[in-house]
């Protein structure tokens, strides 16, 4: 048995669009495998389509925090392998089996990550798909390491179940609409291999990301995700982490140098645009907002 789990909140079309992928899944290696979806809907009301209500294992909890939403479906999973992705993705025809192939092949990886690429993004030109990953080569990952540069991102990733579950799970206050505002995968994957795990990334666990945004939304996202990453990693710098600490001092520095060349634009009359400095200012309180967040889940 696999668990394929999916949590949303108020994006019905997308889930649909998300569900019908998986419910379209082929095995051509493999014989047909069995597999279930868990649904965590955090929506105020249920948006699952009544034609998917006998096809899933459906859990409407209101409320917000993707890693609170991942936690419940992993409680209420039942597969050897637990398969996440997001609502407003669309699974590859053979994402379960290249999964499970993965696995097979690497019986000592905890965790595979995958590759995700945006979606049409003919029909979007002027617009901006984030969270996409796509390096070309087959990475045994093995050492702490910079998730979005060799690792992935939480809407391609699968583990075992049961060392899963042992390792604790997601972190509730991190993930979008949670405090920590983002970066619970790179939680996670951090400490999976801080506790000696391995984790495997393959480009042929294909995913498709259907998210579009214009300049100023991905500036907003760009600051939730900069939250998220000192949140993350601020909490293992807190205990020591030589990676942690250095992603963490990098995020400041970078603070500094920006609110620095913004003032110095200003005070020689090189611009007379406050945004720049605005923008520098916004991403600092963004950082200090995260690692405060650390504190307060490391102490």
């Amino acid at each position: 048995m696999i668990s394929v789990c999916i949590n949303t909140r108020e994006r019905p079309d997308k889930l649909a669009g998300c569900l019908d992928s998986i419910f379209a899944n082929r095995f051509k290696t493999l014989k047909k495998v069995a597999y279930e979806v868990v649904v965590v809907d955090q929506s105020k009301k249920s948006t699952v389509a009544p034609r998917f209500k006998k096809r899933i294992i459906y859990i409407h909890k209101p409320g917000r925090g993707t890693g609170l939403a991942k936690n419940t479906g992993v409680e209420n999973a039942s597969g050897k392998y637990v398969l996440f992705t997001d609502d407003d993705c669309l699974v590859d025809t053979y994402w379960i089996e290249s999964v499970v192939l993965s696995f097979k092949k690497y019986p000592d990886v905890l965790g595979v990550f995958g590759k995700v690429a945006p979606f049409e993004p003919e029909l979007h030109p002027n617009e901006f798909c984030p969270c996409t990953f796509e390096n070309k080569e087959v990475r045994v990952i093995s050492k702490p390491t910079l998730h979005y540069k060799h690792i992935g991102f939480g809407n391609n990733m699968s583990f075992r179940l049961d060392v899963l579950k042992k390792l604790g799970g997601f972190k509730n206050w991190l993930g979008p609409g949670s405090i920590g505002s983002n970066a619970e995968d790179a939680e996670l994957a951090l400490r999976v291999l801080i506790n000696g795990y391995t984790l495997l990334y393959n480009p042929k666990v294909n995913v498709y990301h259907d998210r579009w945004l214009n300049n100023e939304e991905l500036r907003r996202q760009n600051l939730s995700y900069i939250c998220g990453e000192v949140a993350s990693y601020g909490h293992f710098a807190l205990k020591g982490e030589k990676l942690a600490k250095k992603v963490v001092n990098d995020n400041f520095r970078d603070s500094y140098f920006k609110i620095g060349r913004a003032v110095q634009s200003l005070v020689l009359f090189q611009t007379r645009d406050f945004r720049l400095l605005l923008n520098a200012l916004e991403e600092s309180v963004w950082r200090l907002r995260g690692f405060l967040v650390a504190i307060l889940y490391t102490t």
